[in-house]
């Protein structure tokens, strides 16, 4: 059976819809001790929030609510306000668009210890994007008020927040550049490379994906159709880089797929393929 990922706006049947509503979606909260346990150790160890005060970081754990969403679950919906910054702790968040005709583009997939919806917190505009529950998600909600009260204290906060922003620009200016003038085969390698450092487990030699995508939903990353996405997995399978199976794809030449993400388009990239 197919699995249906994009649910349509509940009050028109539209997958856009202006009308002032929130979606409706399933969540359950936790008031559970070992996930605020988790939420601490993910906070603090996070590269994103390095300088952070302590005292900042166990602030967002007691006011954070953790709430677990259900495969293709919206959190936020583009253009809609946003409450709360939210933390990945456990599974992993799609983030993408939708157009009224149900095309749909993925901007990312967020795993464990990356941050959701930090420029309509600040800002107080709309969500940028769609963010959904890939597979089943638990989740750290920060109140607005507390993150816009503690960077108003906490000047490492603020410093590791700037660092996240030119981060973020540098992977989306680059990666705009790149993709418009790379073949699609090197467009296929980068895409993959790209997800390997926060959802590759490596074993040996080799890296598997842990996360479940379909063709259709790695297409969904390039802008491309199942067909164009199959030729292109086909050929890197036929030449020993990957191995596929149903939703799963195992990395077994890092190097090998590194070389064709590094296609000389005449821009010298770092390309990080191992987790």
């Amino acid at each position: 059976m197919k699995r249906v990922r994009y649910a349509r706006c509940q009050c028109h049947g539209d997958f856009r819809c202006d009308a002032p509503h929130q979606s409706v979606t399933m969540t359950t909260e936790f008031a559970d001790s070992s996930w605020r346990a988790l939420a601490h150790r993910i906070l603090t160890r996070s590269d994103m929030l390095r300088g952070t005060a302590e005292t900042t970081l166990e602030r967002f754990v007691e006011t954070g609510r953790i709430m677990k969403f259900a495969d293709a679950n919206l959190l936020s919906s583009y253009g809609q306000p946003i409450e709360t910054l939210l933390v990945v702790l456990s599974g992993a968040l799609e983030i993408g668009v939708s157009t009224l005709a149900g095309k749909h583009f993925v901007i990312a997939y967020l795993g464990a210890g990356l941050i959701y919806g930090l420029i309509p917190i600040i800002d107080g505009g709309g969500s940028l994007y769609d963010a959904r529950a890939h597979g089943e998600a638990v989740v750290l909600g920060i109140p607005r008020d507390v993150v816009l009260e503690a960077l108003r204290q906490d000047p490492g906060l603020a410093h590791a927040f700037l660092l996240l922003f030119c981060k973020r620009s540098r992977v989306l200016y680059g990666g705009a550049s790149a993709n418009a003038l790379a073949p699609f085969r090197v467009r296929v390698a980068r895409a993959l490379a790209s997800l390997l450092p926060v959802h590759g487990i490596t074993r040996g030699e080799t890296v598997t994906l842990a996360l479940k995508l379909s063709q259709e939903e790695f297409g969904a990353l390039l802008g491309a159709s199942r067909q164009a996405v199959n030729r292109e997995l086909k050929a890197l399978e036929s030449a020993g880089v990957v191995s596929l199976a149903y939703s799963t794809i195992q990395v077994l030449d890092c190097d090998a797929l590194g070389k064709i993400a590094e296609f000389d388009d005449g821009v010298v990239r770092d390309v990080s393929i191992r987790p």
